[in-house]
């Protein structure tokens, strides 16, 4: 694994790593040098290097106690596979080379079992199983988002690891490696000092077809719920529970993933220096919705696919949820924009007008391009956006989009869902979708 600075660099350094060369196993002279390494290779001290690891699972356990709670409940153990280098994980156990894990420093140590760690709780293993991915193409995409969070936190990595392109930063696993797996002619089909994802045995896996077993699921869970509030890494990679929820979360109709998912904006703090609005119709002086730092109220924006794959029913009932969310959700302003090439017709809703919501009526119009939305949020920013469209147009764009406040209501699409961080399939037949972060 060599290390660089972006994904071109990644890709050469990917290619060096997997060219035949005088390292080769196939050349007379690499194996004479190997030969002579190994007579001259120090045995490792067996009970030296467990004192050690448990020292590190100790660290990390102090550092963060969801990767340490996590590291803990998972066996940890020497691997006789002569091929494995460094570390790797099946999803369920950490396997080591000895010798690898022999001459890391204590720092770097922590780091690499924080690195395994984080690809047991992305359930990595089983989501590259699941999708069918390339495994190699797919190690390089978790390593870049594991890396990246990592790093983040401080933790100290050993020289020559993956490092994210800048462009990736806020890109979730399928989307980076859509991304490489569109560059595979530049990746080499074998990069044995990558690979550090390993294939789980069959009967870890229910059924054979990918979803994870109760055992690790339970552990993740368990590590989530003694770590609540004081994981830099759960803070740091909202990832971590979406990909449990995205595998074992029940089918929810539309409606209430998206009520789930705006609650967590949801305004719940009262203040008596703005009054209601309401309580003064009424002939009464009430305390109004606040957040602390910002006595005013928020806005919600909403975005409306309107390039004519949608249906007037679909659009009805999207905007008879949006006209319910606006008083539950206690919404002051709530902006509907709709986008096809370019937005389009635009309008705004207060406490007086939201009645209108359901009105709204924009004129269809041909194609779809994402790009004028994710601009619009850029420049607009909003507590909130909820964007609901088919899916069908230039994913691009997206890596410029920061979407921890923004919920994607997606018309019959489930493939564009599974790549989407927050995301629902609207199936007016079903009423049932696929996931939700």
């Amino acid at each position: 694994m060599t290390e660089a600075t972006d994904h071109d660099q990644n890709v050469q350094d990917a290619k060096d790593a997997g060219a035949p060369d005088a390292r080769s196993a196939d050349a007379p002279d690499a194996k004479d040098g190997a030969e002579n390494a190994e007579a001259e290779k120090k045995p490792v001290d067996t009970e030296a290097l467990l004192q050690k690891l448990s020292i590190a699972k100790t660290e990390l356990l102090n550092r963060d106690p969801f990767l340490g709670s996590l590291l803990v409940s998972l066996r940890v153990e020497k691997s006789d596979d002569p091929s494995l280098t460094t570390m790797c994980t099946n999803g369920k156990l950490i396997q080591y080379n000895d010798d690898f894990a022999d001459r890391l420093g204590m720092d770097e140590l922590v780091g690499v079992l924080a690195h395994e760690v984080m690809h047991v709780a992305l359930l990595h293993v089983y989501r590259a199983r699941k999708t069918n991915a390339y495994p190699t193409i797919w190690n390089i995409a978790a390593d870049y988002v594991v890396n990246r969070t990592l790093t983040k936190l401080g933790f100290t990595l050993p020289e020559g690891g993956l490092v994210c392109p800048a462009d990736m930063q806020h890109l979730p696993t399928e989307i980076i490696y859509k991304e490489l797996e569109e560059k595979a002619e530049k990746i080499p089909v074998f990069l044995p000092s990558m690979q550090d994802l390993k294939s789980p045995p069959d009967d870890d896996v229910n059924g054979g077809g990918g979803d994870p077993d109760s055992d690790i699921l339970s552990k993740i869970q368990g590590a989530i719920f003694c770590s609540r509030g004081r994981s830099y890494a759960l803070s740091a990679c909202s990832e971590i529970e979406r990909s449990i929820d995205e595998l074992v979360r029940p089918a929810l109709d539309w409606k209430t993933l998206l009520r789930n998912f705006c609650t967590d904006f949801k305004l719940d703090d009262y203040s008596w220096k703005l009054p209601s609005r309401r309580g003064l119709d009424s002939g009464y002086y009430l305390p109004a919705l606040c957040e602390e730092g910002d006595p005013y109220l928020r806005e919600s924006r909403v975005y409306m696919d309107v390039s004519g794959s949608i249906s007037d029913p679909e659009m009805s009932g999207f905007l008879s949820e949006i006209s319910y969310l606006f008083e539950d959700m206690g919404m002051e302003k709530l902006t509907l924009q709709s986008f096809s090439i370019g937005l389009t017709s635009k309008m705004e809703y207060d406490e007086y007008s939201k009645d209108d919501i359901i009105k709204y009526h924009p004129e269809s119009r041909g194609g779809t391009e994402i790009e004028s939305v994710v601009k619009d949020i850029h420049d607009n920013p909003a507590l909130l956006n909820i964007i609901f469209t088919d899916g069908y147009f230039d994913e691009s764009p997206l890596k410029d989009l920061n979407q921890k406040n923004v919920f994607w209501v997606v018309y019959g699409n489930r493939d564009f869902v599974d790549i989407m961080p927050n995301a629902a399939v609207y199936d007016p037949k079903a009423e049932a979708l696929s996931k939700n972060v």
